[in-house]
């Protein structure tokens, strides 16, 4: 069942909102139509998700929030890489945790799905050697060049931070400011 979500009228401007209140070397910008999206996605239970440039453009990411249960299969895949001795206790485990969050959030490339192949539905856990859809996805960076997979993983950064001042700007009085 489809149900619309109607929101209070947002003036539909691209004024970007500063937060200021992120930890950081910089503010954060977010426009009215991002927080109403935001917003919508916040009230329907669904994944907030952006179109994110890359090299100047010439490359579009469309990137996502995930879920608690998808947080908790990362949470698990690393508690699985533990156990068989996988995770290493130094600075390139990091990057493989990045990936793994990159590969959840990840919806697609240039238009094209990525890894729509790969879900806990098609790929069962296997505790012994390890594996998992987050895995297997992560696999799939593996092909990729560095300066590739770092880009992608500094760009889910960024939208991450945003998410959050989108959060914490939801939370403020002044959120439909924009509305008055």
């Amino acid at each position: 069942m489809t149900e619309e979500i109607k929101t209070p009228d947002v003036e539909k401007t691209e004024t970007p909102v500063e937060d200021k209140s992120n930890i950081g070397p910089s503010t954060i910008k977010v426009t009215d139509a991002e927080k109403e999206k935001f917003f919508k996605s916040f009230l329907s239970d669904k994944p907030y998700e952006e179109d994110v440039q890359l090299f100047g453009g010439k490359v579009v990411a469309t990137i996502r929030t995930f879920s608690v249960a998808e947080q908790q299969d990362i949470i698990g895949q690393i508690q699985m890489d533990q156990d068989s001795g996988i995770a290493e206790s130094n600075d390139s485990y990091l990057t493989t945790i990045l990936s793994y969050r990159l590969g959840v959030g990840l919806v697609a490339i240039n238009g094209e799905p990525f890894a729509v192949d790969l879900t806990p539905d098609k790929v069962p856990k296997n505790k012994e050697k390890a594996y998992s859809y987050i895995r297997a996805r992560y696999e799939l960076f593996k092909k990729w060049p560095l300066y590739k997979l770092t880009s992608y993983v500094d760009s889910y950064g960024a939208f991450e931070n945003k998410v959050q001042a989108l959060t914490r700007q939801m939370t403020s009085p002044d959120f439909w400011k924009a509305s008055a």
